[in-house]
């Protein structure tokens, strides 16, 4: 059971789903590596619902969510990454997708690292189909609407109308005297029953030569509505969360997922999570019948909270300076921003300090303080942190950069201390002075959003919301 991924069988999957399978059989595939040097990508399982919907498609590192229209085809699919040093997910990408009349897909719209500094967005618009209403022809295109690849794809069938094999060649728009070169192949074959039997996947490089090959097996297992356990609840309790759940006729044991677990309860309606970090976190319960994983119950949400878990306090920003320091690669120069801040009294544990700013170049990123009871904090900064970029990539001037302090509880992140903001290059160079300085309480940072909606952070300047009311930076 532990072993096992489930997938989501589509014959017309092509980039993602153009219809969704709603018959009561669905797919177990173990992923097999082309030689014993190649890496797998790690435990993977999918989860339908009791419609028989793929719900959640989790591995060691990501889960993806999805969402149906009435007609049972997917609108959005959400994908989750998992933050180890949080312990738990966050949104990364988001994919709407728009159909034709006739069903078959037109768009899909993709927002790519969202909250990050390098956030895109590109659409995925599809343009000719086969008679079975395989996409053979889409391209990409960036926000401003510029191409950047075409894909082609040709696609062969065997005498049952099954699909043998898929061919996808691809065009890059700034070099487009290439032409078409091949892209990616898939070959399947069947089993007399007319269940997938394997699928060899195989991608290339822009020379032709073979980048990669894998193989995955399929067995399958019967889905019903019946099998998806009711009522399922989830109560926090502390740092703990109870699970309680209808048992299902016929169940020998119980599958629960959530955040990275895969747990298998036997005999039992109910289980206790223990320990688990401060946040939301989402649950499902699948029924074990036969030696099978049936269909999912509804995701549930628990909210974990611990009083103990208190922010630093009186963040305060000295006079920033600069520094070489030796190392085997030459001299390292940094700009260095001296901090102090208070503890709050009676707190829970605390496990790390952070230090969080925001990056020219990687966006918001921290530094563990490297001690769980520090006061202090030297913040060394690269070059490329404190200063913006031209147009020809050169340093230009420098940028505000945000500080906060952020305790680290047993069971996740306390709220962040008051910010203080700066520009260490301006005021190193003797034309800028400390900004946003320190008060007695912890402050949370405001939220603001820029005219489109987008959310902005504090080093940011112009026309915001903020608190539903129109703000200038």
């Amino acid at each position: 059971m532990m072993n096992k991924v489930h997938f989501l069988i589509a014959a017309a999957a092509f980039v993602c789903f153009t219809q969704t399978v709603t018959a009561e059989r669905k797919a177990t595939v173990v992923t097999m590596p082309a030689t014993a040097a190649d890496e797998p990508d790690g435990h993977e399982y999918n989860i339908y619902n009791a419609q028989g919907q793929l719900v959640w498609r989790q591995g060691d590192s990501y889960r993806y969510e999805y969402v149906y229209n009435a007609q049972g085809q997917v609108v959005t699919k959400n994908t989750m990454s998992w933050i180890w040093y949080d312990m738990k997910y966050r949104k990364l990408n988001v994919e709407d997708y728009t159909y034709h009349a006739d069903g078959t897909m037109a768009t899909a719209t993709q927002i790519k690292n969202i909250g990050y500094s390098y956030e895109s967005k590109r659409t995925l618009a599809y343009t000719t189909y086969d008679d079975k209403g395989n996409a053979t022809a889409w391209q990409y295109m960036n926000a401003e609407g510029k191409v950047w690849y075409e894909y082609k794809a040709d696609y062969t069938y065997n005498a049952k109308g099954q699909m043998e094999k898929k061919v996808v060649k691809e065009c890059d728009m700034d070099y487009p005297d290439v032409g078409y070169y091949l892209y990616e192949q898939y070959e399947y074959t069947y089993k007399e029953n007319g269940d997938m039997e394997s699928e060899v996947k195989t991608t290339y490089k822009t020379d032709g030569s073979v980048k990669s090959t894998s193989t995955q097996l399929y067995t399958f297992s019967d889905l019903d509505a019946a099998y998806a356990p009711q009522n399922v609840k989830a109560q926090a309790d502390g740092a703990n969360i109870v699970l309680t759940w209808d048992a299902v006729e016929g169940a020998t044991g119980y599958v629960l997922t959530f955040d990275q677990q895969h747990v298998v309860v036997e005999g039992a309606t109910t289980y206790t999570v223990k320990d688990i970090m401060v946040g939301s976190h989402d649950f499902c319960v699948q029924s074990i019948v036969n030696g099978e994983e049936k269909n999912a119950s509804d995701i549930v949400t628990a909210l974990v909270a611990d009083p103990g878990m208190k922010a630093a306090q009186n963040l305060v920003a000295g006079t920033p300076y600069t520094m070489t320091e030796a190392t085997d690669n030459g001299d390292r120069f940094y700009y260095v921003i001296p901090l102090t801040w208070q503890m709050p009294a009676e707190h829970s544990e605390i496990k790390d300090i952070r230090i969080y700013y925001n990056s020219s170049i990687y966006g918001e990123v921290y530094k563990s303080a490297g001690s769980s009871d520090a006061t202090s904090y030297e913040l060394k900064l690269d070059e490329y942190d404190v200063r913006a970029h031209d147009a020809q990539g050169d340093y230009a001037e420098g940028i505000d950069i945000t500080v906060k302090v952020v305790l680290m509880y047993g069971t996740g992140e306390a709220e962040a201390s008051n910010a203080v903001t700066l520009n260490p290059f301006a005021i190193v160079n003797g034309s800028d002075a400390i900004g946003e300085v320190a008060t007695a309480e912890p402050q949370q940072a405001d939220v603001m959003y820029d005219l489109t909606g987008k959310r902005v952070g504090h080093a940011a300047k112009g026309i915001f919301i903020k608190n539903g009311k129109k703000t200038l930076r």
